[in-house]
């Protein structure tokens, strides 16, 4: 049932979040994830994308949001502030 997955890695550089749609349970009308990624700084393309955020709390606080984005019934990628 899992329709995408949001993933915070830590690398040498910090943290990195990862967001992809499953490929065996794709979403319809979902968000193009490189879009919704660019909006924190980073990219991708429409069913995989990714960012690193400053510190890790922030990208604690910015996986919660992608996560919130992704899992509403509409999903469209909103203004981060």
């Amino acid at each position: 049932e899992l329709q995408y997955s949001v993933i915070l890695m830590p690398t040498r550089a910090g943290v990195h979040i990862t967001v992809s749609a499953n490929p065996w349970n794709r979403p319809e009308g979902g968000p193009h994830l490189g879009l919704l990624m660019k909006q924190y700084g980073g990219g991708g393309h429409l069913y995989v994308g990714g960012c690193n955020p400053p510190d890790s709390e922030t990208a604690s606080a910015w996986a919660r949001e992608i996560f919130d984005s992704v899992s509403a019934p509409t999903s469209s990628p909103e203004p981060h502030s």
